[in-house]
């Protein structure tokens, strides 16, 4: 005779707004059910995010082919929708079940059933910010910033996906959309991105399937080379001239001068400056490890200018502060487009200016070693030699570059030089 195996008893208990609160979060998420309302259930992800749900099981004339599957519906987040609300809306749902099973169960249903408790990849997303961007990634705030576009972009129709619904085939579509749309190198970041969270979700036990973003072939992406020409460095000044947005102004200056990254540029801090020797200790860059810059005299006094006017209560340690939480600016992309409209220059990007130094650098005959070494740049095979260069010949070549700009960008356009 075949003993029926009985399922373990559901750990229930009375909800109060400070209990639910202080359900710790593991490794793995943690499901407790309400002693007041037992198809109300929270679900505490190990981020530390708490979810509401209701759960119910399914009668078999729902889905004969899989008689008693149970049903799960979220409700919302707490603290942000009140125990209360979580637990009228989970009666709601206890109310239209019974009616529907006293009219027979007609179809269509009105649930739609899931698989229990299998997280969306919205869900794991979250968790992959909190618990691996947030602690592992180099710059976590810009690393997030760029993931969370990717998200809100190009994913938003699947944040409520379950992620066993997600298939090779709908990345393959995604991938294919998202070229068409954004272009090749938008589509392959997207694709990694969506491999990137499932990885997470195997590794920590909270997806069981394969990733559906392996193997997923990428776009070919051409290298960009475009940089400021030596005519197109007269309209850029010009511009500059008559910004009003002294950030842009100085931003610009700046990039072009150190030939350093956006992001290193506008989150610089007054501590890695020694205005006294020209030179910035770069602490977090892209490629992982710290650099130094040799300022030019030319960047040393904008950034003098920029201090002096950060005296008493205005002080802060950011070269460019800003009003977002990260403390300092983080985009400049508007009034960049406008500079770039009112200068007549087209297909620029921000990133072309630190491309620039390292053209100009090379048009000097700069050896490719110093350019290396100016920009942060890291290449196993010179690693022993860039850590003996001295900043001495590195500085040279900067500020020989940068005379070299000023002196172009001196130079008259060809509608003043006719006017004079």
């Amino acid at each position: 005779m075949t003993k029926t195996r009985k399922r373990a008893a559901t750990e229930r208990k009375p909800f109060t707004e400070g209990r639910v609160a202080s359900l710790p979060a593991g490794d793995r998420p943690l499901t407790t059910y309400d002693e007041k309302v037992t198809s109300l259930g929270v679900r505490v992800l190990p981020s530390g995010r708490r979810v509401y749900f209701w759960f119910r099981s399914v009668p078999a004339e729902m889905q004969p082919e899989r008689p008693g599957r149970p049903c799960w519906k979220s409700i919302g987040e707490s603290p942000a929708l009140p125990l209360a609300d979580a637990r009228t809306r989970a009666q709601e749902y206890d109310t239209t079940l019974a009616r529907w099973k006293a009219a027979g169960c007609p179809r269509p249903s009105p649930f739609k059933v899931k698989d229990t408790g299998e997280l969306t990849l919205g869900e794991l997303a979250e968790d992959f910010f909190a618990r691996h961007v947030r602690t592992h990634a180099t710059r976590p705030e810009v690393a997030e910033r760029q993931d969370r576009y990717k998200l809100d972009t190009h994913l938003a129709e699947w944040k409520t996906r379950r992620l066993s619904t997600i298939t090779r085939k709908d990345v393959q579509q995604l991938h294919e959309r998202v070229g068409k749309t954004a272009g090749p190198c938008a589509a392959n970041a997207v694709v990694g991105f969506v491999g990137r969270i499932f990885n997470f979700g195997i590794k920590t036990e909270q997806f069981a399937g394969a990733n559906p973003a392996a193997n997923v072939e990428k776009f070919h992406e051409t290298k960009r080379k475009r940089f400021l020409q030596p005519d197109e460095l007269p309209k850029l000044f010009k511009a500059l001239e008559t910004e009003e947005n002294q950030d842009l102004v100085d931003f610009v200056h700046l990039a072009l001068w150190t030939g350093a990254r956006k992001s290193d540029v506008l989150s610089m801090r007054w501590q890695d400056l020694a205005l006294e020797d020209n030179r910035w200790n770069v602490p977090f860059p892209k490629a992982g490890d710290s650099y130094q810059i040799a300022l030019t005299p030319e960047a040393v006094e904008i950034l003098k200018n920029r201090k002096s006017l950060q005296t008493g209560y205005s002080a802060s340690p950011w070269v460019f502060p800003g009003a977002g939480k990260t403390g300092h600016l983080v985009d400049l992309q508007n009034c960049w487009s406008e500079l770039l409209k009112r200068a007549g220059i087209a297909d620029l990007h921000i990133h072309d200016l630190r491309r620039t130094l390292a053209s100009w650098q090379a048009m000097q005959g700069t050896s490719l070693l110093v350019i290396g070494k100016s920009l942060g740049h890291r290449s196993v095979s010179a690693t022993a030699i860039y850590s003996q260069l001295s900043l001495d010949p590195v500085r040279q070549a900067v500020n020989q570059a940068t005379r070299a700009m000023i002196a172009a960008a001196q130079k008259q356009l060809p509608a003043e030089a006719s006017r004079g």
